[in-house]
Formats: C-alpha cells, structure tokens, sequence
C-alpha cells in the first residue's frame, strides 16, 4: 500500500510503510537543468553531464493531484508530473510525465535504510593514456574520487568488512541496494551515488522507467529485479561445458600444433578462439588482432577445411570482432565512402591513434551500418563454420569535443555499447537454431539485458587488484547485475612492457577459472614473453587436471543456469546472498559461491600455502581432504593444485562433489 504524508513544505511516501522518498524546501527531491542552463565540459574519464552548480535548479513547488492506496501523482509545475502505482508486494513502478521537452539533467533523492550497503558497478571504464592521449582499455581504478558512472570498481562494499572502495556506483541501466531495497532505472544514461541515507540517482533526461521495492533479503532483491527486467535467459551449449576454450593466434600451422600439444597431453579441448583469423598486427614484441572484417588469407587461406577438421574433433570455433574499424586497410576506405564512420566536429572521419594503431568507429547508430555488419557477421563467421564469436569492446569512446548525430560525448558512451552488443544478439538470434556463443567483454548490466556471455575484460597478469586478486569482488558484482554467465581469461592480459607472466600465476589463476562458468585460456599480448597452458609438462598437468574438475562441475552448472531463470540469482554471488547473517564474513572479499553448495576462496597471492575461508553455518566438507567445518572463519593448507573448495554437506550434489574428489585423487 501506498501512504503519503503531508506537511506546510513537505511530504514523504511509504511503500508498505517502508519509506521510500521524502521532498522538503530545504533538500528537495529533484534536481533539473534544461537546455537553457549550459552544462559543463565533460572531464575525459566522465561518462555523464556534469551540470554547474548555477545550472541545477531545486524543484521545490508540488501538488496533489492524485492519492489511493494504489496510486500516486504530483505535479511539480514547469517541469513534470510523478507517478507511482504500486505493481506488487514491496514493488511500485514510478513514471515521469514531462511538461516541457527541455530537460537534460535529473537528480533524484531515494530514501534507503540506514543500514543498507551499496552494490553494483559503473557502466564503462574510461582512463587517458598521458603518452600518447589515446583512450585506453578498461581500468578497475577511478581516475579520481567520487566518479559516480566513472570507473568500474572491482569490488563490493561489505558490511564490517572495512573496505570502502565503492562509494559511488552504478550499472548504465540497472542500479539497486542490498539489504532491504532495490532500485530499477531505465534510461540512455544513469549514475548513482550513496549520500548518508539516501540514494542518489542521476539521469540524462526523465529516466524511461523506474522501479522502487524492498525485500526479505538479498536474494528476494535480485529475484524481484530479475521479474521485472526480463531478461534474456543466455543459451549455453552444452559442448561449452566439456572442456578448455583455448585462445589461439600465428595462422593455421602454429594453431594447429599448440592445440595438438594440448590435446597430445589429455586436455579436453572444447573449442578455439581465433582472435587474430582478420589479420595480426605487431608492435614490437607485443601483437594484437587487426580490426577488420576480411579473413586474413596469408594466415588462414584454409580456414573452412580447419574448421571442419575441429568440429569432426568435437572442437567448436569462435571468431573476433569489434566495433572498431583498422583505418589502414581496404575496408576503411569502403566504409568512409559509404559514410558509415562516427564523425568528429568538423566533418572528418574520427579516427583515434593508440598503441594498438589507429582506427575509426563504426555508426552503429544508423540502421544501415548495423544491417551490414551483421550480413558481415554471417558470411564471414557463420558462413565459414565457426560456431559463435568475442564481440570485444574496449573504452576506446569519441572524446569530449566529438558529437555524433547532435549527442553529447556522454551520450554517445552510453548508447554506443549499447548498440554494439543488441547489434550482436540480434545477430545470434538470427541463427538460434545454431546456438552461436556470443561473448562480449564490459558493461554487465548491459550484457546482462541482451543475454551474452560476460567476459571480464582485461585484467592485468599480476597478483594485484587490478588482476587475479580483484577477480571474486568483479565476479560477484557482475553476477548481481544478472550476469548469468560470467568468466575471466585465464592468465590475464599482461601489460606491454611489465613483467612477464609466471607460472605459479597462470597455474593459479587456472584453479580460480575451473570453479566458473566458462574455462578459457589467454595468450596475452606478448605470447613469447608469458607461461603458457602448452609451455612444459608441469602446466600440462595441472591444465588437464582442473579441465578435468571444470568438466565434472557440468551437470551442478547446468542446474544452476536453470535456477537463474526461474529466480534470477547468477551462479557466482557473494556468501550473503546464500547466508544471511548478523556476523560478518571477514574474508569475503576474497571467497564467492558457484550457487548455494559450494564456496571457493582461491588463492590470490603469490607463494600462498594456507588461505583464510569464512564459512557460513552447517556442516563445510573440505573438497580435497574431506574434513568437515561447523562454518566461521577458519585456515586451511592450499598448496598449488588444492585451492581451498568446500561443499555443503546437506547438498542434494554431495554424490558429486565426492566424486570428483575421488577421480581427481589420481592425477
């Protein structure tokens, strides 16, 4: 039911008597800035409007125009009417009814309880190279405090954990709180931000849709947003499942014989990432995947009759694409001459010089751009075999100054991937009947609304936050977004000109992998420089041996998909979402639960022998030694091989998880 409480200037609404808005003259619920107020240059990190402070104006005037148990609706004159209508138990729907068409900027205040934490990440990651001033791949870091819709930050705020990473956060178009409220919001660009009791809620424009409601716990918080965003339930093949996805590149012969030194060695190999199959380009001793459209023929002038030999292997095919266009190749030219390239201010192409080259965008805001990209899609990736592809993004974004189709440069960042990823899924739904893997790397919430696959993006091959030490907190703030199928490159993207990658670093990071949603194997960019799955025979050995434990997890995985579909709760969430408790989980940062049985806490640090776990209450089996836990905080040996792993004995899986005990003993 809905209550409204009225004063000479004030009001306050309760949901179920749960409070959810309050309105005063001296801290009004809105915030406006119109066309007539110029907004402020966005700094190159921003991902929104950041309007000047002489530029905000309070809404302060209200009316009454409607008040029933079920609905809601004021008027704030000059700007617009607000409407609530309750839609369920601790649910209600709010709708803005503009009265001018000149609204560029809202801020709108939500009451929370005092107790609630914050959880969510922003919607793209944006950080300037100072050398050469190009936009580089997505950080974890902000560039600078209280960047709300900035930076992603990998990590979650933990009640009586003591990390406080994440004061402001948002999801492009999916923000909610734990603990007792959610919030649903819809628009081409949201952020939000947590002030004492309050949720803040920024929007470009009048949000399209808002949706406010509490719930028990955590866990009928998710449930709740997954009713009402609907979205797409990912199809996962089965052959995904079976084995090591295996990231290759060097053309067809150098291919061919790592995946036979794989194979050679009794790795269940289920399917091939082609990421360089248009073309490789180096610079020095790093290399990267030149951004085209065309097969390269130098490297793969027989790549239909591979193909075909992988599959009669059972070995699957994917390709690589981006939304990004190589200006040096044919297939620029043909693109500038159909002017179906983003354009800068003054006409010209916009092209972006990096280290990785220089390239120009596609517009993917015109029907055309898009329908020719997915013919593309089909005759050079389906056409060929492959049975799926890594639609890659990166935070290469026009700049500040750089307008596409009259937008703002804080427009375009929302709406661009966006596009690319509804481009992709379209793309897939085509040919459904194939069940084509379509992967794509950042923005969760978005990725999480069409259904992909969720790669994390690069993360760097190193033990630092910013690496495999920050992959449980992004794994668990990506889920909570709905992103159902999650998973990270295994090894990292290390950085140009760091160190190399070690194998005490691949071989752990391998052990965090299996206990995900897809298995997958990452050159990096400097292959020569780094340890690789097919180096020697004692990364052979633990390859097989935790492909082996990702391939017997299969029937506990499939389960859980099905239950994200009827609860909406994604396989990897924090210990909470499972178990509440008044205790807090101390080493929850570092630990996840791949669905309510089983608890990881891999090992994130570098020559790690023992690792601390915070087990919930009942009875914990320990994986590998089968010694039992009464739950609380407890140490245990983990050697590499042995990350610490412990299911719930009361599991309907246990014949399981014993199982795999016992086959794994042996090797």
């Amino acid at each position: 039911m809905l209550h409204l409480e009225t004063g000479p200037d004030t009001f306050a609404i309760y949901l179920d008597k749960v409070l959810i808005m309050r309105h005063s003259h001296r801290q009004p619920l809105f915030l406006v800035a119109t066309s007539q107020h110029r907004l402020a240059g966005l700094h190159p990190a921003e991902t929104r409007p950041r309007p000047k402070r002489a530029g905000r104006r309070k809404v302060t005037r209200w009316q009454v125009l409607r008040n029933s148990p079920d609905s809601l609706e004021l008027d704030f004159p000059a700007f617009f009417n607000l409407i609530i209508t309750q839609v369920g138990p601790g649910s209600a729907t709010v709708a803005f009814k503009a009265h001018v068409d000149t609204i560029e900027y809202l801020l709108m205040r939500i009451a929370i309880h005092p107790k609630n934490q914050l959880e969510g990440c922003s919607p793209s990651g944006l950080s300037r190279l100072p050398a050469n001033k190009a936009f580089s791949w997505q950080s974890l870091q902000p560039a600078r405090a209280n960047i709300a819709g900035g930076l992603l930050r990998s990590a979650e705020i933990l009640p009586g954990s003591g990390y406080r990473a994440l004061e402001s956060v948002a999801a492009g178009r999916l923000l909610f709180s734990t603990g007792h409220g959610f919030v649903r919001c819809s628009s081409g660009d949201a952020c939000c931000a947590k002030a004492g009791h309050q949720l803040l809620i920024e929007t470009v424009g009048l949000p399209h849709d808002l949706q406010l409601g509490h719930g028990s716990s955590r866990r009928d918080n998710l449930r709740q947003l997954h009713e009402t965003a609907r979205r797409p339930q990912p199809l996962v093949p089965g052959w995904l499942h079976d084995g090591l996805c295996v990231d290759l590149s060097g053309g067809n012969e150098a291919a061919s014989r790592r995946l036979h030194r794989l194979l050679d060695a009794g790795i269940h190999v289920s399917a091939v990432l082609l990421r360089d199959w248009a073309g490789c380009r180096q610079a020095g001793t790093a290399r990267r995947p030149t951004w085209q459209l065309s097969l390269d023929q130098r490297h793969y002038a027989n790549l239909a009759e591979d193909i075909d030999r992988y599959r009669q292997a059972d070995i699957h095919t994917l390709g690589y694409l981006t939304p990004y266009l190589d200006a040096s190749g044919d297939d620029f030219e043909a693109a500038k001459a159909m002017d179906w390239l983003v354009h800068a201010v003054d006409g010209s192409v916009h092209c972006v010089n990096s280290a990785f080259g220089r390239f120009a965008f596609w517009d993917l805001w015109k029907p055309q751009v898009q329908d020719y990209l997915k013919q593309r899609i089909e005759e050079t990736i389906l056409q060929t075999g492959m049975h799926g592809w890594l639609a890659d993004y990166g935070s290469f974004v026009p700049p500040r100054h750089c307008w596409v189709h009259g937008m703002a440069a804080c427009q375009t960042r929302a709406e661009f991937p966006a596009l690319w990823a509804r481009l992709n899924a379209e793309a897939a739904a085509a040919k459904r009947e194939r069940q084509p893997v379509v992967i794509m790397r950042d923005h969760p919430g978005i990725i999480a609304e069409t259904g992909l696959f969720y790669c994390h993006s690069d993360a760097r091959a190193d033990w630092s936050r910013r690496g495999l030490a920050g992959l449980p907190a992004a794994a668990k703030v990506a889920s909570a977004l709905g992103a159902a199928v999650w998973f990270s490159e295994t090894g990292g993207s290390p950085v140009i000109g760091g160190k190399p990658r070690s194998r005490e670093l691949l071989q752990r990071w391998l052990e965090f992998s299996a206990l995900t949603m897809v298995l997958t194997g990452h050159e990096g960019q400097v292959p020569a420089r780094n340890s690789q799955l097919w180096d020697d025979d004692d990364n052979l050995r633990h390859t097989r041996r935790f492909t082996q434990l990702f391939r017997l997890l299969k029937p506990y995985r499939e389960a859980l998909l099905e239950r994200f579909a009827a609860d909406g709760v994604a396989p990897l969430q924090s210990t909470a979402v499972y178990y509440p408790s008044t205790r807090p989980y101390r080493h929850e940062l570092s630990q996840f639960m791949l669905g309510e049985d089983l608890l990881a806490a891999p090992s994130l640090q570098a020559d790690q022998l023992t690792t601390a776990a915070s087990l919930p209450d009942g009875r914990w089996v320990h994986l590998w030694s089968s010694r039992e836990f009464d739950g609380g905080d407890i140490n245990i040996e983990s050697p590499v091989g042995y990350p610490a792993l412990f299911f719930r004995a009361a599991s309907s899986f246990s014949p399981l998880f014993e199982g795999i005990r016992q086959e794994l003993a042996a090797t």
